[in-house]
Formats: structure tokens, C-alpha cells, sequence
């Protein structure tokens, strides 16, 4: 459960991890949720989640009917969100059972452009009713480090920044597609993973991120006769598409070449195509789009001709008689926006 407290800060979005998920060899992740209704049918991105508020959720990876592509460690070039920022950290799951809270906030002012905080905290588990202090783990992030594409690793023994393409291709060649793979390597650590993978501008109001075990007492005395599951919500509030609708905005939402993304309060749909493969790409003469029923087609010119460079199908209730596209020469993104009623 996603709650506030009457002693926190408002920019604060606290992420209560239910107990039975606080053990090792479990990775959890938290990223963006979104609720929208395109065309009067009801989505919801991921579709399947532990809990949500605040515009965030917290989703198992292991759970079966987890069917998000992002985070499943079937990793190449393509699968990756190049948009987000996104902190990884390995710890013992007596840390959080023994009342430890984790805060990551973006500090503006650090030369050595590195983490700061008592994060080294986490891992002393031995230690944990010795003083109050310890209690609360602050993990400081530099401004120049909350930008998409970055990755930040956490673990007792280490802290690594990367790219995140160059981390997940490192990952890929440890592991491999064996989706036990990661599971074991924690256990065997006595280690839980905690994946928190957000639009930068999420910070931009001195937002801060605080995760911690959730009260089961206070659980019980706001739900004392029933507790939807994730499930029940999912059939109440979805109950508007039909199974092949579900399954092709599912399907969508998930691509990672187009990376589709909502904006201005879920009112417009983003596509963006990332160019960087194509270095004789220098200006958007050089692109054709075309919409051939619900298909787009990005083509590129190599030469003197056109080739198809890459083709979605997107859902029929996504009109796309209105769409606006540009090319980001700066940054290599082939930009589409969809207007959505």
C-alpha cells in the first residue's frame, strides 16, 4: 500500500512493501502507473501490479502473471526505456523487516558527481536495534546523475554508473535469458533487489522517493473486512475491453523500440524511435512516415531510396488522423505525437 503520513513531507511518495514480499531472492520494482480511458475503453499500464498511489506502483517480477518485457533480464540493445532513471539496490531483507526506511532524494550541489548518504546502513543488519539513527537510509543523488539512460547500482561491496544499455548488455552476458537466473544469484547473496525506474522529471520538485515495510496494523483498521487483491481490481476496472483489446494494449504499452509514453495528464501518446543505429540520418527530409490503416512505418533514405526502417501496429481504439511527428537531431529520436480523446 501507497500512503502519506501526517509528519512526512508532501513531496514525499512513500512505498509500503506488504511483509510477504520483504524476503530474499524476490526483486521488486517500482515505476510509473497509468490510468487512462482512450476512446472511452479503460487501460492500465503495467496491467498487472501489487499496489499503486501517487501516480506510482509497486509491481513483483516474479509473480506469473507479470507480463511487462522490461525488467524480465531477456536483455538486448532494443528492450531498454532509454527515458528513465533508474536505481538498482541489493540488500538483506532484515533490513527493511527490522524497520529500516529507505529515502532517495536529488541533491544539486556534489563536485564529485557521486552518491552520498548512509547507505552502507543497509547492510548492517547486526546492528539494527542498537540506535535510531540507523533507521532511516538516506541515498543522495547528485543532479547530474538523475537523466535517462542512467543506471545505478547499489550493493554492499560496490556502487557502479553506467549507461543503462552498456548495464543490462553486462547483465544479459552474466545471466543470460534464464528467468531463475537472477533469483538464484540473490539468494545465494541473502539478497533482495529493489528496481526503481522513473522519469527524471519525477524529481524536478524536489520529490523524494521513500520505501519501507508496511504496517499490517494499520492495514487491518482501514480494511477491516476485505482487502481487494490486485486481481479483483483488475476485473473491476477493466471489465470494459474485451480479452484480444487487453492483450494489444498490453502488448503496445510494452514496446521498447517505440517506447510509448503518455503525457500532459494521459491526453497525448509519445512515440519516440531512437536513430542512433543510423548515423546518415541527419534531418527529418531524410525520414518518411506513413499510416497504412492502423500500421506506422518510419522510413529511412539511404542513398537515393527510401527503406523501411521500423513498423508498429498500433490498437484500434488509437486514432491517428490527428498525429504530429519531428525529429530530435540532437538527441537521434524520431518523435510522434497522438492526441487522445
Amino acid at each position: 500500500m501507497f500512503s502519506s503520513t501526517q509528519n512526512s513531507s508532501p513531496t514525499c511518495k512513500i512505498i509500503e512493501i506488504p511483509p510477504g514480499l520483504i524476503e530474499n531472492g524476490k526483486t521488486l520494482l517500482i515505476e510509473t502507473h497509468y490510468e487512462l480511458f482512450i476512446n472511452d475503453y479503460h487501460f492500465s499500464r503495467p496491467s498487472h501490479f501489487i499496489t499503486q498511489n501517487h501516480g506510482l506502483c509497486l509491481v513483483d517480477t516474479q509473480q506469473n502473471d507479470f507480463t511487462s518485457n522490461t525488467y524480465c533480464h531477456e536483455l538486448n540493445s532494443h528492450n531498454y526505456d532509454y527515458s528513465l532513471f533508474e536505481l538498482i539496490i541489493e540488500f538483506p531483507a532484515e533490513s527493511l523487516n527490522g524497520g529500516k526506511s529507505v529515502m532517495i532524494e536529488r541533491i544539486y550541489s556534489n563536485e564529485e558527481k557521486k552518491l552520498s548518504g548512509n547507505f552502507e546502513d543497509l547492510y548492517n543488519i547486526e546492528h539494527l536495534n542498537e540506535s535510531a539513527e540507523t533507521k532511516f537510509i538516506h541515498i543522495k543523488v547528485p543532479q547530474e546523475l538523475i537523466e535517462g539512460g542512467k543506471t545505478i547500482v547499489i550493493n554492499k561491496n560496490n556502487i557502479s554508473i553506467k549507461n543503462s544499455i552498456d548495464y543490462y548488455k553486462e547483465v544479459a552476458y552474466h545471466l543470460g535469458n534464464n528467468k531463475f537466473s537472477k533469483r538464484d544469484h540473490l539468494q545465494s547473496k541473502n539478497m533482495m533487489e529493489m528496481i526503481i525506474a522513473l522519469p527524471p522529471e519525477l524529481f524536478c520538485n524536489d520529490h523524494k522517493i521513500i520505501f519501507r515495510k508496511e504496517d499490517s496494523q494499520i492495514i487491518a483498521a482501514n480494511f477491516p473486512y476485505h482487502r481487494q487483491s490486485k486481481h479483483d481490481i483488475q476485473l473491476t476496472r477493466r471489465d470494459n475491453l474485451n480479452h484480444d483489446q487487453k492483450l494489444s494494449l498490453d502488448k503496445f504499452f510494452s514496446n521498447r523500440i517505440w517506447h510509448p509514453m503518455l503525457l500532459n495528464d494521459t491526453h497525448l501518446l509519445k512515440l519516440s524511435l531512437y536513430l542512433n543505429n543510423q548515423p546518415n540520418i541527419r534531418n527529418q527530409d531524410q525520414i518518411k512516415l506513413i499510416i497504412d490503416q492502423q500500421y506506422i512505418r518510419v522510413e529511412t533514405k539511404n542513398n537515393e531510396d527510401f527503406n523501411i526502417y521500423q513498423e508498429i501496429l498500433v490498437p484500434d481504439i488509437i486514432k491517428l488522423d490527428q498525429l504530429k511527428y519531428e525529429f530530435d537531431e540532437k538527441n537521434r529520436y524520431f518523435n510522434i505525437m497522438i492526441p487522445l480523446q
